[in-house]
């Protein structure tokens, strides 16, 4: 049976997943003078530290929910840990610290993204499905735009707009419905994320292929994916494979060892 939708994951598969350079000092600076403002006295290495805490228990309650906070939610665990007052400061003042930033520090595409997607465009409907963290979609959509990529997408969903996180089978399934209703046993998922990019589309019913780019994980890896590529001049081999019956429907699961 053909392919007849293809999505990707976003960081470290479409965008390089690592802040330039002077993003986060920036941010930290930006905030610390809210902070400040709001009479809570702080400290750049206090705020630094209570950023990265605060962000780990975020993490850590959305794996275990699989329901996104979205960045008010992000801001309201921080503020507490800083010990705002609740309402002091609310998240409309800080959203272009939390989001809009990314606009002054755009992460570039990964490398040979723009090819790759050249290829599929007009033979598959091609959707994003993004875990977001402090962006949202909005900036995103923007980012993407801005890089000539947002064109090749037929629908994009983030997290923090859908509600639920990857590896759940319910932002897998809505993505297929806004790409015209595809059957999941047509389409293939792209990520680079075992836990949340393979197993979130086998437990769909998807295909799935992982996209372990050297500069950011080590290789080789054991995967449950169909393939696992290094890079995205591989596609096009491993989607006529997948397409001529070189993987049934049957190895759904099956594990590959590169």
């Amino acid at each position: 049976m053909p392919i007849a939708a293809i999505t990707f994951d976003l960081w470290g598969t479409v965008l390089w997943p690592r802040d330039p350079e002077g993003k986060f000092e920036r941010r930290m600076a930006l905030l610390l003078d809210v902070v400040r403002a709001a009479g809570v006295p702080c400290t750049r290495e206090v705020l630094a530290a209570a950023w990265h805490e605060t962000f780990r228990e975020a993490d850590a309650l959305i794996r275990e929910r699989l329901e996104d906070i979205g960045p008010p939610g992000r801001w309201q665990m921080l503020a507490r840990r800083l010990g705002l007052p609740d309402g002091a400061v609310p998240y409309e003042v800080v959203e272009a610290i939390y989001q809009d930033l990314t606009l002054e520090f755009p992460p570039p595409p990964m490398p040979g993204i723009h090819a790759a997607l050249d290829r599929l465009a007009g033979r598959y409907r091609i959707g994003l499905i993004c875990n977001t963290g402090v962006t949202g979609g909005r900036v995103l959509r923007q980012v993407l735009a801005d890089h000539g990529l947002l064109g090749y997408f037929d629908t994009t969903v983030f997290s923090n707009e859908f509600g639920r996180v990857k590896p759940d089978p319910s932002i897998f399934r809505h993505t297929l419905d806004q790409l015209g209703g595809v059957a999941p046993n047509r389409a293939l998922h792209l990520g680079d994320l075992e836990e949340l990019d393979v197993d979130g589309a086998l437990a769909t019913g998807m295909y799935a292929f992982r996209y372990v780019y050297p500069e950011l994980q080590e290789l080789p890896v054991a995967s449950r994916a169909h393939r696992v590529l290094h890079d995205w001049a591989e596609l096009p081999a491993a989607l006529r494979a997948l397409e001529d019956g070189a993987l049934a429907e049957r190895d759904l699961g099956a594990v590959t060892h590169l």
